[in-house]
């Protein structure tokens, strides 16, 4: 729950719930590495779930709203679901719950793009590598295909900001693919009004969402959750859905500070709008701290195990000067450099709701190296990440 830095005694104490908060410990670390990502999960989908009006009558009829997050579904086979959503926890669970349930029905504000993409290697790309994993060996393939799987994200992701028109041709081809004749039909419920990785866009693995749409498993509406009523929801074109069970597969809620933790140092509680991220791994004034940060454009482990790397090749820098400590601190002539947001140009819904709450508190970034983040670039990260660690800014006691 929080976490305080002592310069005299050179610790971290952090104060932990244990035991889903029966009772409180007091760790202390040396160095701590924050891994929270940037979701609230204690309170995901609660304050989506405060904006529809409707609900006690929902729940008081014996209708039934569930979270992801939470999830106890419990018996579903005669039951009419709906689920509220278009993101990657709405198409991941849609497949499954189609299965489990007497009908189905997706309730989206407004269509994301979505990609599919096998789980594993066809049977026929598997026997045409065959004579090549032969070859060179488990190792050196399993190092080619990272690095394909690599490249090929980096290139989708710049082909949907170079030429967006193209980019959406593409989708549109690789939906018709797997949609067939359904397609035309579901076509204005797979286009979104935005250009393709202006927000994220959803993986569908082995095409199952597609496969159930088609299939009639589930339907799909394309408009905005009005209230919830005794038998339902409604929607704001004014119409209504009969259901049993309501899942919100939306509402995700952002952090204020890594897995909103109170963190102080020395006594001063630290504010995170007032500090400036270093290599997009420490934060300036801030010692012996390193969070977590991934892509948004490709895998989020991608960025996390390259900070991984570079964490552990600092505690062994540090081994080796004889140092405890490590904070970076700006230098005279960078103390008033312009700053800039450290997330730029993201533009999903969870995350506009909570720009002013959540962008407005994260720490700013400047536009030289060090202070800078290279959140979308990989190997840009990778050059800035492997950079000397005496660069005169990371100090050492």
């Amino acid at each position: 729950t929080s976490m305080s830095w002592d310069s005299t005694a050179r610790v971290w104490a952090l104060d932990v719930d244990v035991e889903n908060g029966a009772r409180r410990e007091r760790v202390e670390a040396s160095f701590v590495i924050a891994c929270t990502g940037y979701y609230e999960y204690e309170r995901a989908g609660v304050e989506e779930l405060a904006r529809f009006p409707g609900r006690e009558d929902f729940e008081a009829a014996g209708g039934r709203i569930l979270h992801p997050q939470f999830w106890q579904a419990g018996d579903l086979r005669d039951k009419t679901v709906v689920v509220v959503g278009s993101g990657a926890t709405a198409i991941s669970i849609v497949p499954s719950l189609a299965k489990q349930c007497r009908k189905l029905v997706m309730v989206q504000r407004s269509p994301t793009y979505i990609w599919c993409w096998p789980r594993s290697f066809s049977l026929a790309l598997t026997l045409l590598f065959a004579p090549l994993h032969l070859l060179l060996g488990l190792a050196a393939m399993q190092a080619i295909h990272r690095q394909a799987e690599i490249w090929f994200e980096i290139f989708l992701h710049t082909l949907c900001l170079k030429l967006p028109r193209m980019a959406r041709a593409i989708f549109a081809l690789a939906q018709w693919a797997h949609l067939g004749s359904s397609f035309a039909a579901l076509r204005p419920h797979l286009t979104p009004k935005y250009d393709p990785w202006t927000q994220r866009v959803c993986l569908d693995a082995d095409g199952d969402f597609l496969a159930t749409l088609r299939t009639g498993g589930a339907s799909i509406v394309t408009c905005a959750l009005e209230r919830f009523t005794a038998r339902g929801v409604q929607l704001a074109d004014g119409s209504e859905i009969e259901c049993d069970v309501v899942v919100t597969a939306t509402g995700l809620k952002l952090v204020q500070s890594p897995g909103n933790i109170e963190i102080s140092v020395d006594g001063t509680p630290m504010k995170l709008r007032e500090h400036v991220t270093y290599r997009g791994a420490m934060l300036n004034d801030v010692p012996n701290l390193v969070y977590t940060l991934g892509y948004l454009n490709i895998a989020w482990t991608l960025r996390a195990e390259l900070m991984y790397k570079w964490t552990c090749r600092l505690l062994n820098h540090m081994r080796a000067k004889g140092a405890t400590v490590a904070v970076p601190r700006l230098r005279p002539e960078e103390v008033s450099a312009p700053r800039r947001r450290l997330v730029e140009g993201f533009t999903p819904t969870y995350f506009l709701r909570a720009l002013d709450g959540f962008a407005r508190q994260l720490p700013s970034r400047s536009a030289a190296d060090p202070w800078q983040i290279h959140i979308q670039d990989h190997f840009k990260d990778k050059v800035q990440l492997a950079a000397p660690l005496d660069d005169g800014v990371l100090h050492y006691h």
